[in-house]
């Protein structure tokens, strides 16, 4: 007789897990079954409910199908629930005008209606419906009982490429009452989605501001009105006029803001050797050329002009050269001539002048091309004199190229960091006031940078940067990294969109002082110590701390004889006296203190 064989623990296990699988899958597609009619539900009910909304609209007069409180003779709601003790369902209405541009055999700019409702439930399994449909007037009557005209607004960057999602407001002046639209792929607000307002009461009545996160903003503006304390009678973007049963365009420009990132720094000794060629004075080396009355030219033989002549400079350089900056020219130069510029230096390897090779100054073999050169790469320890030379040539002998001038502009000194106030205006305007006087978008505001700063959320525009000082001492404007001098000393600099502009500004003064301070044994340079120089009878009397390389610069000061009194940690106080007159410097040596 066999034993009886019975469920081992594994078999049960087994089992079980099966069952379990069999039962959790039955339980999951009951759920989903529960999930699927419960919404199925609650969308039949929301779509009923927002097709009631609908027919309500599609059967009240024309003229009421709006939100009340918010359009004219509207009687929607904009928010209601149901049922309204559960506020199970919300029901949102929207109602907007539309204009169609292809209806152009009328005036009136409301053709027709769109009303959009969007009911959304509470509950386990949330969810939304949205309807919407189109209500036209049945004659031209009921198109018209608003009476207005529609605002179309483009709005671009500095390229001419429309901005999406800029905020067009507009504001009736007036009352107070805001209209809003939201640019669309092409920056406009026009067809469609243009601005239906009311026909203008007054001319010049509804103010359009344009507006995005980030970018530059746009605004108009109607005489009158006050900007930077100042009345502006004369607007450069007047506001809108609606008139009835038209379209008013507009257009705007706004772009990405932008920044001034700037450094102060004292006057580098920029000077210059020039020559206007009066005399041959400034000339060590000629051939076949003439200089006569500010004119260099080829001379003639026979009446005509030699075929080709040069002219080199005498030195150009200073003990106390820096660096190099540009060489320059003006000349007039005939279709069938040419001028070749080239820059030599003495090499002492061969004793001779020879040119610059090209590695160092491009170009410089064969002719160094438009005017100005940029020289700031050579390196003024191995090129610390140079001599510039022109190659005058003419294939018609009847014509010569005339030379009017050259210049070499180079640094005397090393710049220091200053703390320097300026004033900052933009160029773009939003008016003129009664006197014609231009009233700037950007108004002139006083800025101090210390050493260095920035100056942010500026549009772009051309800024003028005037009225230079450092301790409320007027200074003058040397030279600025990037931009142009102006005759009035003022510097203007463009700033482009979505830039932080990097600039420079190097001021001058008739008096400063460089003070150097350096250890007694070592030579080196003493870091943080404590400089003093004070004139009691001028009531002058500063202190500064020696930056890294030892060095501290005072600017502005008057001709005068100073006190001086140097302090640091572990040194001997140091005392004496300097006398300034122009760009002065001294060194001074501290000696330890006894330990």
């Amino acid at each position: 007789m066999k034993p009886e064989k019975g469920f081992t623990f594994i078999d049960v296990m087994v089992g079980t897990a099966l069952v379990l699988i069999v039962f959790l899958g039955i339980f999951g597609i009951f759920q989903l079954g529960l999930k699927v009619v419960s919404k199925s539900k609650e969308k039949i009910i929301a779509t009923a409910l927002a097709n009631q909304r609908l027919e309500e609209a599609r059967n009240l007069p024309y003229q009421k199908i709006g939100i009340e409180g918010v359009d004219e003779n509207g009687v929607l709601p904009a928010i209601e629930y149901y049922p309204s003790d559960t506020q199970k369902y919300t029901i949102l209405t929207d109602v907007d005008c539309r204009n169609n541009p292809a209806d152009i055999g009328d005036t009136c700019l409301c053709d027709y209606k769109t009303v959009t409702v969007t009911v959304s439930w509470a509950g386990r399994f949330l969810g939304d419906v949205s309807l919407a449909t189109d209500i036209a007037p049945k004659n031209d009557i009921q198109e018209c009982e608003r009476q207005g005209g529609v605002l179309e607004a483009s709005v671009f960057d500095a390229q001419g490429i429309g901005i999406v999602n800029a905020q067009v407001q507009v504001e009736d002046i007036n009352n107070g009452t805001i209209e809003y639209c939201i640019t669309d792929t092409n920056g406009e607000c026009a067809g469609e989605r243009g601005i239906f307002l009311d026909t203008s009461s007054v001319d010049e009545n509804y103010k359009i501001t344009i507006s995005k996160a980030g970018y530059s903003s746009e605004q108009t503006f109607k005489s009158g009105d006050i900007y930077d304390s100042k009345v502006i009678a004369t607007p450069e973007r007047p506001n809108a006029t609606i008139l009835e049963g038209q379209i008013t365009e507009k257009s705007f420009s706004i772009d990405i803001l932008s920044a001034f990132s700037i450094e102060t720094k004292s006057s580098r000794g920029k000077t210059s050797f020039e020559d206007n060629f009066d005399n041959a004075d400034k000339i060590s080396e000629q051939s076949n050329i003439v200089v006569s009355n500010g004119e260099v030219t080829l001379a003639k033989t026979n009446g005509d002009y030699f075929s080709s002549g040069y002219l080199i400079s005498t030195d150009i350089s200073s003990p106390n050269l820096q660096g190099w900056e540009q060489f320059s020219w003006v000349e007039s130069v005939p279709a069938a001539s040419d001028i070749i510029y080239q820059l030599l230096y003495f090499d002492t390897d061969i004793s001779e002048w020879t040119l610059i090779p090209n590695e160092d100054l491009p170009n410089n073999s064969t002719g160094l091309g438009l005017s100005p050169v940029e020289l700031s790469t050579l390196d003024c320890v191995v090129y610390n004199t140079l001599r510039a030379k022109a190659t005058l040539s003419t294939a018609d002998l009847s014509q010569t190229p005339t030379l009017l001038e050259w210049k070499v502009s180079y640094f005397t000194r090393v710049a220091n960091p200053v703390t320097a106030t300026f004033t900052l205006r933009g160029e773009k305007l939003v008016g003129k006031d009664e006197a014609e006087e231009p009233i700037y978008k950007y108004p002139p505001s006083r800025h101090i940078i210390v050493y260095s700063g920035e100056i942010s959320d500026l549009e772009w525009d051309t800024y003028n940067f005037s009225d230079f000082s450092i301790n409320d001492e007027d200074v003058e404007l040397e030279e600025g990294i990037p931009g142009e001098i102006q005759p009035d000393g003022s510097l203007t600099v463009a700033l482009s969109p979505n830039t932080t502009q990097l600039s420079t500004l190097f001021l001058s003064a008739e008096n400063t002082l460089l003070v150097k301070v350096k250890d007694s044994e070592t030579s080196n340079p003493i870091f943080s110590a404590n400089v003093r120089i004070y004139n009691f009878g001028l009531a002058y009397d500063k202190t500064q701390q020696t930056n890294e390389g030892g060095e501290t610069f005072f600017i502005p000061l008057e001709e005068a004889t100073y006190n001086l009194e140097i302090t640091a940690e572990g040194y001997q106080v140091y005392t004496g006296q300097i006398n300034v007159l122009g760009d002065t410097s001294t060194t001074a040596y501290l000696i330890l203190s006894p330990s």
